[in-house]
């Protein structure tokens, strides 16, 4: 290392030693290229591969022109600029991998001058460095110079690598036009440098500048393409190349380092410009972290200087964290507790959080989308030992310390960490440290119990209701991945009943219930504007543009622990977006094994909306706002206080202030698709298919714009009769969301798909990763988490629309599902109940009825047709032909197809039976989504409170016989069926007047409030006039804790955060599956 920097012991460092001062590694051993073709082929040694931009290449070509290809064709073309703008007008058959530290039109080497017979003596030279060529020192130097130059890079130890030098290089322009001739002319030259290394998985790209002269133009770049349609990303501007040898991009002048092996290309290194306008380009690791905070990132941007004091801003919060410098390249950043999620912006200061000159987005992570790994565990150890009870006596938490420190005797805080809403300065915040460990605590001790009792809480304690614990290291400088550990989120029962018991008595959980009860139903409005649940399991499951599964309970998962807080349920679904500001609530509906939606006034377990969305609303960071958090204020402690701290005796009160959302206003969505050899089935049931190859408006609205691109199978030269589906673009709005079917040329080890979001590719490859939300859509990895190839894919967009791209076969398919009243055209049809009408040109032409394909594509496929005036979203356009040869007659009808004309079609096309029945599969479906789709007529909840029935099905024919009362006796009519009153209306017949009496001894639920508040006005009384009698109180409730009876849901992963326990059912109001 010592030798890279400073070029001492030049003895022991090999060929390539870095001389102080020089930015060139020796490439006096390097084999001279006298280019009598193109470029000069330098294969990669040993048979081994190097990894460049997702895919693997066994050949080097280094060109005159500046660049190393993996292409003999790779050259400068004039006048053409990569970028992803420019791309979308470019051949893509021209379109080659390269990379490119300085690509220009490079004069051919050894000629003459135009004047005079000397020759132009520019040169080129290319050597390869493996372990078995006596490179090994020389690769153990850049290995630990990469090490230390790139973020999240640590143990890179490269097996080969390949040193291309070009040598007082110009261009053609000078000898040509200018016509240098290095005498009385002298010509303006380049020397420059790229150094490529691998461990066969990762690889690196070192451009190295000693003179740049010259003179740039735009189509003069620096940077790496992808090739074949895949993208371009830049090294550098070509303004700044001009200068590249005089600037700084790491702690050595003129030297630029870059990860190439994926299709991200990562910057190393540093830039010397500090105060860079506009803003540069912050580098973050990982890319992600959860919004609780606690991570350790490794960030890289500005060169550091000792004397900076590094500061991270988080998001629109502002929330800071100091940074410790680990080398001039980069730093190392705690992430703060934050109140936001999805892509947030990271800005870096140096000078104390003056100025910020450099940032980035990062994604932040909901709380229950982190893996359980990464949190502390709080221990259920039995009654007065549980962390979400009332009372405890002696509490066990747990961490792993191997994600804290590598230093087992690292010192950490315990803490629990309050969190906060004041709705009168609309603030909200983690405000309240208590702590809890009463000794010393080493990182290696890996848990730690105490004393409950112990714990001081002070008179603020009666403003905080939920909060977090965290383990977090003393001294940051020892953080391994974490500098903070937290646990899931829990009620602060057991931290504020001493001072409860003083305010309200031993019935404080029943007096915070009533309290919350008669504030909360001052303003029902909400509830009303919440969107309909989905009538049964088959419509929630379909309406995925809507509703999105709840990871707490789903049919998907094989935990054991699945629905246990719904209990009878079988999967539950939340509403995707909040209700409109100022409501920003949310409705969660759950289903049992009936299929049927389960109602909140029939079962404890059943459907509650949210006065908050679980997941949040956009500004986010407020009161009502934070995701997750204010949940729990809303939602989740108030069903403690009155379920699980009572015994369920004061459930009634959260249930009624939580009823469910029926279905009675729900619209189910419609559905178009796309499968197969190109085969089409629209919103209203037309079915064709794209019988020529381009670029196509499948869908066009004033919010989304939808186009594909129809290519013949790249992966099957033998299905030359027909068109797949490969790519899709996405428009909504601004935003641009690209899914692109990975062709043969490329790995497709790891993903089947790319994900291009804005120009950007994106990963969807771990678990707090599968969800990535943008400006305008969410795009979520609908793979089975078993399944690592990212071959399924969702999109979200805010108005409803779902948009599902799948990969299978080698093809992609196309579901777009699009909710009530969305107008849109397209050759996906419209959504106006008139099939006819679906075949329309995109001029506005009659629509064709009972056509044949090639009058099909050519009158109304081909208008719909990507042309040269028109706006891409697909990069590479593929402009059609209006002379299709590919529509051709179909023979007839094929006994095993059972009259499916998209079977038969891709029978004929393909030869192949396999594919036409996995078509058939699909054209199937289509009708069965049609089927489960159809809007359900259902008379809504049957309306008698505290009853017990014997089935909860309320749609049209649905007879219900109430059987009894949870609450008093049954008075009038026990047995109703939902009947048709004609016009589309439906209701109970005879009409509702059944109730549940009850007994004048008996508390209703109003005496019971009033009673409740009487009842807590006279034990404070009664505190202030007998503090003896409220003391033995406090000890007659420390033995009788209210305590939920249950393995405690803090421990299990996937959790839903509602009900973090469960009484048995002895304890209920509401009967159970198992009990009714």
């Amino acid at each position: 290392m010592a030798a890279l920097y400073t070029g001492v012991c030049l003895c022991l460092t090999g060929v390539l030693v870095q001389i102080k001062g020089q930015v060139l590694y020796d490439y006096s051993s390097g084999t001279e290229v006298t280019l009598q073709t193109r470029s000069v082929a330098v294969s990669v040694p040993g048979g081994q591969k190097f990894p460049f931009f997702g895919q693997f290449y066994d050949t080097f070509y280094v060109s005159k022109d500046g660049v190393i290809g993996f292409n003999p064709e790779t050259r400068f073309i004039a006048g053409k600029i990569y970028s992803f703008e420019r791309e979308k007008y470019s051949n893509e058959l021209e379109d080659y991998p390269f990379i490119a530290p300085f690509l220009y039109g490079g004069a051919p080497l050894q000629s003459l001058f135009s004047t005079g017979n000397k020759i132009y003596g520019g040169k080129i030279f290319h050597q390869l460095l493996s372990n078995a060529n006596g490179g090994s020192r020389d690769l153990q130097q850049i290995g630990s110079f990469i090490n230390d130059a790139f973020i999240g890079v640590y143990n890179f130890t490269p097996s080969y690598g390949l040193l291309v030098t070009w040598k007082n290089v110009t261009d053609e322009y000078q000898l040509n036009i200018a016509r240098c001739d290095d005498d009385t002319r002298p010509c303006k030259k380049n020397t420059f440098q790229a150094v490529l290394v691998t461990d066969g998985i990762h690889s690196f790209a070192l451009f190295n500048y000693e003179q740049t002269a010259i003179q740039t133009n735009p189509s003069y770049q620096a940077g790496f393409n992808a090739g074949y349609g895949r993208g371009w990303a830049e090294a550098m501007p070509s303004s700044k190349l001009q200068n590249a040898a005089n600037l700084q991009g790491s702690n050595i002048t003129g030297r630029y380092l870059y990860k190439i092996d994926k299709e991200r290309i990562v910057t190393g290194g540093c830039n010397g410009d500090r105060t860079i306008s506009p803003n540069g380009h912050l580098q973050v690791t990982p890319g992600f972290a959860g919004m609780l905070g606690g991570e350790m990132l490794e960030v890289s941007g500005p060169c550091l200087e000792p004397r900076d004091r590094i500061f991270l801003r988080f998001g629109t919060e502002s929330a800071y964290s100091q940074c410790i410098m680990v080398n001039s390249m980069k730093a190392r950043c705690p992430v703060p507790m934050l109140l936001e999620r999805g892509e947030v912006k990271v800005s870096m200061s140096f000078d104390e959080k003056a100025n910020f000159h450099y940032d980035a987005n990062m994604l932040i992570v909901h709380p229950s989308r982190m893996p359980g790994s990464t949190k502390v565990k709080l221990h259920d150890n039995g009654p007065g030992r549980r962390w979400n009870e009332t009372t405890a006596s002696v509490l066990t938490l747990s961490w792993n310390p191997d994600l804290l420190s590598t230093d087992p005797q690292a010192h950490v805080d315990i803490n629990f960490v309050g969190f906060i809403e004041n709705t009168k300065t609309y603030q909200a915040g983690w405000n309240k440290r208590i702590t809890l460990n009463q000794r010393t605590v080493r990182v290696g001790e890996k848990s730690y119990s105490f004393n409950a009792s112990e714990v001081f809480c002070d008179d603020e304690c009666f403003d905080y209701e939920v909060g977090v614990v965290e383990v977090s290291l003393t001294d940051v400088s020892k953080a391994a991945q974490r500098r903070v550990l937290l646990s899931a989120v829990v009620p602060m029962g057991w931290i504020v009943n001493s001072k409860m018991l003083g305010k309200y008595g031993s019935n404080w959980q029943h007096a915070m219930c009533v309290a919350w009860y008669e504030k909360d139903r001052q303003d029902m409005r909400w509830m009303e504007r919440l969107e309909y649940c989905p009538c049964n399991l088959q419509q929630a499951l379909s309406d995925f543009g809507r509703w999105q599964t709840d990871v707490g309970c789903n049919l998907y998962s094989d935990s054991p622990t699945k629905c246990r807080f719904h209990l009878g349920a079988v999967h539950c679904v939340r509403a995707v977006q909040p209700s409109r500001s100022p409501d920003d609530a949310g409705n969660q509906c759950c289903y049992g094994h009936d299929g049927q939606l389960r109602f909140a006034a029939d079962t404890f377990q059943g459907s509650t909306p949210d006065r908050s969305h679980d997941w949040g609303a956009a500004p986010y960071v407020k009161p009502g706002l934070v995701p997750s958090l204010s949940h729990w204020l809303q939602d989740v402690v108030t069903f403690y206080y009155c379920c699980l701290w009572t015994d369920y005796q004061d459930c009634d009160y959260y249930m009624d202030q939580r009823g469910t959302r029926d279905c009675s206003g729900y619209s189910p969505p419609k559905q178009a698709m796309v499968f197969g050899q190109s085969n089409v089935v629209t919103f209203e049931g037309q079915r064709y298919h794209i019988c020529g190859e381009g670029d196509f408006v499948l869908l066009n609205s004033s919010s989304v714009k939808i186009v594909g691109r129809f290519q013949k199978s790249p992966f099957h030269s033998q299905y030359n009769k027909s068109v797949i589906l490969t790519a899709v673009g996405i428009q909504i709005r601004q935003e641009v969301v690209e899914i692109k079917l990975k062709g043969p040329e490329v790995d497709r080890s790891t993903r089947t798909l790319d994900v291009v979001v804005n120009g950007e590719f994106h990963y969807f490859d771990k678990g707090p990763r599968r969800w990535k939300d943008f400006e305008e859509s969410a795009v979520v990895n609908s793979d089975d988490r078993a399944n690592t190839k990212e071959s399924n894919f969702t999109v979200i967009v805010k108005n409803g629309v779902g948009i599902q791209v799948a990969e299978e076969n080698d093809m992609l398919s196309l579901i777009v599902m699009i909710p009530p009243h969305f107008m849109s055209s397209g050759l996906l049809g419209s959504w106006n109940n008139n099939s006819a009408d679906d075949l329309s040109p995109a001029n506005g032409g009659a629509p064709l009825v009972n056509s044949q394909p090639k009058q099909v594509y050519e009158q109304v496929v081909y208008s719909w047709a990507i042309d040269r005036k028109s706006s891409f979203i697909l990069p590479f356009p593929i402009y059609a032909k209006n002379n299709s040869v590919l529509c051709g007659t179909v023979p007839g009808p094929q006994p095993s197809c059972r009259s499916d004309s998209a079977c038969d079609y891709d029978l004929w096309s393909t030869g192949n039976a396999f594919l036409a029945q996995r078509t058939l599969q699909f054209s199937q479906r289509y009708q069965e989504l049609k089927n489960e789709l159809k809007p359900v007529r259902s008379c809504g909840l049957l309306d008698v409170p505290r009853s017990i029935k014997d089935n909860y099905n309320y749609s049209l024919g649905s007879t219900v016989t109430i059987q009894s009362c949870r609450i008093g006796h049954v008075t009038g009519k026990t047995q109703y069926t939902c009947t048709d009153e004609g016009g589309g209306v439906q209701e109970w017949s005879p009409p509702v007047t059944a109730s549940c009496q009850v007994a004048s001894s008996e508390k209703s639920l109003e005496d019971g409030a009033i009673a409740g508040i009487v009842i807590a006005v006279v034990l404070i009384l009664l505190v202030v006039i007998v503090l003896t009698i409220v003391c033995f109180r406090r000890r007659e409730k420390s033995k009788n804790a209210k305590s939920p009876d249950s393995k405690n849901p803090l421990q299990s992963e996937p959790y839903e955060s509602r009900y973090e326990t469960s009484l048995p059912p002895g304890g209920q109001k509401y009967k159970t599956e198992a009990s009714v």
